[in-house]
């Protein structure tokens, strides 16, 4: 579903649109602008990194280390297996705390 608006926008915001539209192979200022808003909307509502933001280097080493470690050396992993231990742990826990409550 489409709905239409008007916005106006200064001489310098519509060059600036025009310049960003035709750099970037948009087909028109409207479909470039009409993009722009969506992705800025989404960026509000959901958020998005920042990229300002300043990570832990001690972290951002850690995360480099794990990932430069050969594949072979990584553990494997079986996730219908390790969901079935976290079920049957909770269930275990619920009997657990169902007994302590009688």
């Amino acid at each position: 579903m489409s709905n239409r608006y008007t916005v106006t926008l200064t001489d310098k915001a519509l060059a600036v649109a025009e310049k960003q539209a035709a750099e970037k192979g948009w087909e028109s200022v409207d479909a470039y602008l009409q993009d722009v808003v969506a992705e800025h909307l989404m960026d509000i509502t959901f958020g998005t990194p920042d990229p300002d933001m300043e990570l832990d280097p001690d972290f951002v080493a850690e995360i480099d280390r794990r990932l430069d470690t050969p594949r072979d050396q990584w553990i494997p992993w079986d996730g219908e297996a390790l969901l079935a231990e976290i079920r049957a742990h909770r269930e275990q826990e619920l009997a657990r705390k169902k007994r302590a409550a009688e």
